[in-house]
């Protein structure tokens, strides 16, 4: 998800507009801290054999500002579910990361 300038980056992370706020404490320990993110609950169907699971994954994007690297095993706690981070890739504009989580049991 390329932004074309700051102005852009601000707006779409604007609370009101698509953003919501999440805690974000990283594995290592250390302090948390509150970000904005775009959060997304995309349903992907796993195939096994001729049976089909649901995965319960969730995607959300946040600006590189707030979070330096995801690592796997940060915690990100949004809209009443803790996610866990499995992987995270950052954006051609190196600004925002698009990170790929799963829902904590």
């Amino acid at each position: 998800m390329a932004v074309e300038n700051a102005d852009d980056l601000a707006g779409m992370f604007a609370a009101d507009d698509f953003a919501v706020s999440a805690s974000y404490a990283p594995a290592a320990g250390g302090g948390g801290s509150t970000v904005s993110i775009i959060l997304d609950r995309p349903v992907e169907t796993l195939e096994l054999g001729s049976l089909g699971i649901n995965a319960d994954t969730r995607v959300f994007v946040v600006r590189r500002s707030e979070v330096a690297e995801p690592v796997r095993g940060d915690l990100v706690t949004a809209e009443g579910e803790v996610l866990v981070v499995q992987s995270a890739t950052l954006d051609v504009s190196r600004s925002v990361w698009t990170v790929e989580a799963s829902v904590s049991a």
